[in-house]
């Protein structure tokens, strides 16, 4: 039964992460706009941590790899930044889920937001520089509001909507007793 669940939500994060990413490609979005689906990457990557990530990355990458190629009929420069982006925050905030895991447990949010908001500068900082390398386009002011929103969206999730969504009972970064308790709660 929990194959069956864990199965089932990959399918459907991989599902909206390609469809967010098509739409953009199709509408011919700048980059920015392009990386929709990185809010499916860092929930699943949270969740389940960054091999996982890199499973949905890898689904998500191919169709936006072929809706590309599609399009224009030559594989695209900006299809591989938005995979190059996908796969760096899926690893970077995956790297942090084992410590987001035990501190949102215990019912440590301050620590839990400065683990988000430091995994998502991580990222951001590295996404700027790759595109700095690839062309020559430095990091504009709607490019940091971006990704400013999304760790401000994601730590209020974390902390006031949901924490469920982040905390699986089925976590394998929690202990045995940590989990039962979180079973009995």
């Amino acid at each position: 039964m929990k194959l069956k669940g864990v199965l089932f939500e990959a399918f459907w994060a991989s599902v909206i992460g390609s469809v967010l990413a098509l739409g953009g490609l199709f509408l011919n979005m700048p980059v920015s706009s392009i990386v929709l689906p990185l809010f499916v990457v860092v929930l699943i990557s949270v969740r389940h941590g960054f091999v996982f990530a890199m499973r949905i990355v890898l689904v998500i990458s191919v169709m936006v790899l072929l809706g590309s190629y599609l399009k224009t009929g030559q594989w695209d420069a900006l299809a591989y930044l938005t995979h190059f982006t996908l796969l760096n925050t899926g690893v970077i905030i995956g790297v942090f889920s084992k410590n987001i895991h035990r501190n949102l447990n215990n019912k440590k949010i301050k620590v839990v937001e400065t683990n988000v908001v430091a995994a998502q500068l991580l990222s951001a900082s590295i996404i700027a520089v790759m595109r700095l390398v690839s062309d020559n386009v430095p990091l504009s002011m709607l490019d940091i509001l971006f990704y400013a929103i999304s760790s401000i969206c994601f730590v209020l999730i974390i902390a006031f909507v949901k924490p469920k969504w982040i905390l699986t009972t089925r976590s394998r970064y929690l202990s045995s007793k940590e989990r039962s308790r979180l079973l009995n709660d």
